[in-house]
Formats: structure tokens, C-alpha cells, sequence
């Protein structure tokens, strides 16, 4: 597998994760969402590169997988980034400060704040990236990296037609890792 060893078995890691979410109907929230948050988030780490493009792919996967409806379930990040947390050492094969590092990216993502942490607020930045599909415009002041701020991604992610799948989001992981 292009990502391991922090990943040993992609595949088993995204079964796991779809079996185990609680609202498998969910249109807004589900995996399409999640492969566009990671196209978005692997562009921004293009231009970010001090962002961790595997942490990035990672907390698209994670973020909104343990959503239990798609209205106000403000707890659905923390519940990701403790659900995150439990496949560690086992799906995931992540140091303590990358797991703390994720695991902060999904509790946070909903508060609309920004970050300054390149990596945290390339996975924030790329899920705002996806608001058209809830009829939402982003607004730049609430990106917190430049490279989403370009009105270039913010057009494409517009009109964005089907994101990539992941195997295709993985290989371009990997192309981004050093």
C-alpha cells in the first residue's frame, strides 16, 4: 500500500469506517463529501507545504463518520476524533503527535474558527471547500491557508463534478509525501 506504513491496509481502514458510521444515509455527510474534503485538502497541501497531506487524507476519511444525522449534531467531531483514536494501533499506525494532531482537526472542524497550524487548517479549509453542496458560498476570511483563499479552488470546488476515488486520492497522497 502507497501509504504505509502509518496505514497498512487502506481498504480494511475504509470498510471499517463504513461499516461502523451510524448515519449510512446521510447525502450531505457521507463519502462523497469525504473524497471532495480530500481532493480539496490534497490541492491545499499543493501549496501548503508545510501541511501534512497524510494527516489531511486522513481526517477527510475520519471527519464526519461518526455523524448521527445530518442537522446540528454538534458532537459528531469529537466522537471522529475519539473514533479515530481507537483504530490507532491497529488500522492506523500513527505517532502521538500526528493522533493529536488529527484527532484536533476533526474535534475542531465544525466551530468555523481558523488555525494556524498549516495542517489543521488545510483539513478545516478543505472541508468549507465543500459547503456549495449544502448551497453554502465560503467565505476567503474563514480559510485559514492562503492556498485555499484562491479563487481558482473555490470556482473549481463550485462546479466540482464526482471526486476522485480513493484509490486515485491515495496515489496523489503519496505523490505529496516527502
Amino acid at each position: 500500500m502507497l501509504l504505509a506504513p502509518v496505514i497498512p491496509d487502506f481498504d480494511s481502514l475504509l470498510a471499517r469506517v463504513l461499516d461502523d458510521r451510524p448515519h449510512k444515509a446521510s447525502s450531505i455527510h457521507g463519502p462523497d463529501h469525504w473524497r471532495r474534503v480530500a481532493e480539496g485538502g490534497l490541492l491545499i497541501c499543493e501549496q501548503t507545504p508545510s501541511a501534512n497531506p497524510l494527516l489531511v487524507f486522513l481526517f477527510a476519511l475520519f471527519h464526519d463518520c461518526r455523524r448521527e444525522n445530518d442537522g446540528g449534531d454538534r458532537h459528531h467531531g469529537p466522537r471522529a476524533a475519539s473514533y479515530a483514536r481507537s483504530l490507532n494501533g491497529s488500522l492506523l499506525l500513527l505517532p502521538d503527535p500526528a493522533l493529536d494532531a488529527l484527532a484536533e482537526a476533526c474535534h475542531g472542524h465544525t466551530r468555523g474558527l481558523v488555525h494556524p497550524d498549516p495542517t489543521i487548517g488545510a483539513c478545516w479549509d478543505a472541508d468549507r471547500l465543500d459547503l456549495w453542496r449544502a448551497r453554502i458560498t465560503p467565505h476567503p476570511r474563514f480559510f485559514s491557508t492562503e492556498a485555499a483563499r484562491h479563487p481558482g479552488l473555490l470556482h473549481r470546488f463550485r462546479y466540482q463534478p464526482e471526486a476522485p476515488s480513493w484509490p486515485e486520492l491515495a496515489v496523489h497522497t503519496a505523490t505529496l509525501l516527502p
